[in-house]
């Protein structure tokens, strides 16, 4: 797999099946002398980009996340996991419902794939 910068995506480089996987964890952390009670629903998708567009969505995760704690902080993670048959030169690519609430560490949110097979 190769990162290509530009497109801020992985290329795929031979065609065949791969086994793709992606974790997100959402954060929140409440600013002082507020309430959180919401349950926001939170949700992260994987896309293949064909050499000929448009993409289309082959996994997705998330869930609504229950807050009920008093000021208190919370970590939701939702993980994914699956085979695709992908061409040479396709792009994979991963969007989330709000960014400002993701967990940039690479312990926490993560994204790859290997070849499985041709």
């Amino acid at each position: 797999m190769r990162y290509s910068r530009e497109e801020g995506s992985l290329v795929v480089p031979l065609t065949g099946y791969y086994n793709i996987y992606c974790q997100v964890q959402f954060t929140h952390t409440p600013q002082e002398g507020t309430t959180d009670t919401g349950s926001p629903h939170l949700s992260f998708s994987v896309y293949q980009l064909p050499r000929s567009p448009p993409a289309y969505r082959i996994m997705t995760g998330g869930g609504t996340v229950h807050t009920v704690l008093e000021g208190g902080a919370w970590a939701k993670t939702f993980y994914v996991e699956g085979v695709f048959r992908l061409q040479a030169r396709d792009h994979l690519y991963v969007t989330v419902s709000d960014l400002g609430k993701v967990n940039p560490y690479e312990y926490a949110t993560y994204f790859g794939a290997f070849l499985v097979s041709r």
